[in-house]
């Protein structure tokens, strides 16, 4: 019998081994909304958080800054019958150097295609979840977290801005940054934060802040 060598065994290794997925496409995008509030001084936010993000991409945004909802059974379909096992993630920090960063995990068991034929997708969960409402159809996204378990502080004079990164699967990464609307004295405050309307894509997507 011929001697099994070392490069061999490393050659049927590497041909027996799983193969690693890529990583997710970034596709920037504007930020159509973003409302935030904290409960740290203002009792009247008292168990209040909130997080509302929208993406509007429509007809004014380039194509490579589209909003293209992956198909069915890809790697970016976040429903347990994805291409590499669904689920999804959204991180939200500070783009202006303050170090926060926040991510919840969006498992694949709770997501959905919308519609008897395929619309896009959803993701919806107990509104006791950090995040309990995702919901994608090409242009658009739309994510609604908050209260208690929203873990995100405004607790700050300022943000200055806050990044969003949304990842489906291990097929795409939508990616925005939110600069605060007119007035920034009273929009990005304490407890609260709002985004401009209708702002542009990024020109690159802020790293996400070592933990």
């Amino acid at each position: 019998m011929r001697p099994v060598t070392f490069a061999a065994s490393l050659l049927a290794v590497a041909l027996t081994a799983p193969p690693v997925p890529a990583e997710p496409t970034v596709v920037l995008v504007g930020t159509h909304r973003m409302k935030m509030k904290d409960d740290s001084v203002d009792p009247i936010f008292a168990g209040k958080r909130k997080f509302t993000w929208k993406v509007r991409s429509g007809l004014t945004a380039p194509p490579e800054n589209q909003v293209v909802v992956p198909e069915a059974g890809s790697d970016g379909d976040p429903t347990p019958g994805g291409a590499t096992g669904g689920g999804g993630t959204l991180t939200v920090y500070n783009a202006a150097g303050s170090g926060e960063v926040y991510t919840v995990d969006l498992p694949a068991e709770n997501w959905r295609v919308a519609g008897d034929q395929f619309k896009g997708f959803r993701y919806v969960y107990a509104s006791s979840a950090p995040v309990w409402k995702v919901w994608l159809k090409s242009p658009k996204i739309t994510v609604q977290g908050g209260k208690a378990p929203w873990e995100y502080t405004l607790d700050e004079a300022s943000q200055g801005a806050i990044a969003v990164q949304l990842t489906l699967g291990t097929g795409i990464t939508w990616c925005s940054t939110a600069l605060p609307d007119d007035p920034a004295e009273k929009w990005d405050v304490q407890d609260r934060f709002k985004a401009a309307s209708a702002g542009a894509p990024p020109a690159t997507c802020p790293a996400i802040p070592a933990p």
